[in-house]
């Protein structure tokens, strides 16, 4: 970790400035040989490994301990697996594009091991703060080595996030679904970003078209979530081989004979995404994605009412709303005036 990088950060219990902490001899005041840093306000210290800092304000109940822990390890063991997925990111953060990042300081809202901060890095953004409540953070300390200094890593929690508010953007990529309180980590990292104009972007799974699949999911993950890791895994390549039994079956000739295929129940899901090798739908991205489904107790889907809701109350003066892929909510809002559909989209 370098000194710099406290520029960005600040003690989650009281917004307080951290220095490091040396309690040998302190007038050391390098973080590289320093294993605590300190809060100059409130005087908590906090530990620091591998060059990370631990900033978290409090224990984690039990579903968010799942949560995290389920996610730093499966993003610790298989990040090779989801690392393909840059297009996902350019489609589904509309109407913002590449050239929105350049220059920018950026928080990445629970990055996992890393890919959508190497996105906006490669996009040109000139920092980027990741920021994660899993050991997956130490995984993207390595994926991230190549751009070391124009990244800041922390592990802390989203909800209190213990960023100073200096930043140009925060990015929540999927991650506000996993979330005890979805709306107050939208607020907390929105106040994060600097008040007159910055700029949100979130991506969540919607409620509207997934009545059928979020009743099932939930039917399942009450026996699944009891499963061992490890045989969860096992489950996921049989769902996986069942899904794709239906799709080469079914959807494909459907869209190749008929044309309709993408019409069908979660159609434009699994042809364009899921099952389309060029837009990062491998298998083994599959196993991941129902890996996910099966083991994180904390899962939710949101109404665009609702993620309104979220968005006024951040005090937000132009927002945008896309019901993307049928199944999901992408919302980009900022604190400046914006010519955005001000969700008055279909939905």
């Amino acid at each position: 970790m370098k000194n710099k990088d406290l520029e960005f950060l600040c003690c989650p219990k009281c917004g307080g400035d951290l220095d490091p902490f040396n309690k040998k001899d302190a007038s050391i005041k390098d973080i590289a040989v320093c294993q605590k840093i300190q809060c100059t306000r409130c005087s908590t210290k906090y530990a620091v490994q591998d060059g990370i800092p631990l900033l978290s304000s409090g224990a984690k109940s039990e579903e968010v301990a799942v949560v995290t822990d389920t996610f730093g390890k499966r993003w610790t063991e298989n990040y090779k697996n989801m690392i393909h997925t840059q297009h996902h990111y350019i489609e589904s953060l509309a109407p913002l594009t590449p050239a929105d990042f350049k220059g920018k300081i950026i928080i990445d809202g629970g990055c996992g091991f890393g890919p959508l901060s190497k996105f906006l890095l490669d996009c040109g953004a000139q920092h980027v703060i990741c920021i994660d409540y899993s050991k997956a953070i130490f995984r993207a300390q390595q994926f991230l080595n190549e751009y070391k200094d124009r990244v800041t890593f922390v592990f802390g929690d989203i909800l209190q996030p213990p960023i100073k508010p200096v930043c140009d953007m925060f990015i929540s990529h999927g991650v506000l679904i996993h979330v005890e309180d979805a709306k107050k980590a939208y607020c907390a990292l929105s106040q994060r970003i600097k008040p007159k104009e910055g700029t949100s972007a979130v991506w969540v799974y919607a409620k509207e078209n997934n009545a059928f699949l979020r009743k099932a999911i939930i039917a399942i993950r009450t026996v699944t979530i009891k499963l061992p890791f490890e045989v969860n895994w096992w489950l996921a390549y049989v769902v996986e081989f069942l899904l794709g039994l239906m799709v080469n079956c079914f959807y494909r000739p459907m869209e190749f004979f008929f044309g309709v295929g993408r019409k069908l129940w979660f159609g434009i899901y699994f042809l364009d995404c899921l099952y389309n090798p060029s837009k990062g739908g491998t298998r083994k991205y599959r196993y991941n994605m129902i890996h996910d489904v099966l083991c994180t107790p904390i899962a939710n889907h949101f109404l665009k009412e609702e993620l309104k809701g979220w968005v006024t109350a951040a005090g937000y003066r132009s927002w945008n709303f896309m019901f993307y892929r049928k199944q999901s909510w992408s919302v980009v809002a900022s604190y400046q005036q914006k010519n955005w559909n001000q969700g008055n989209d279909a939905l």
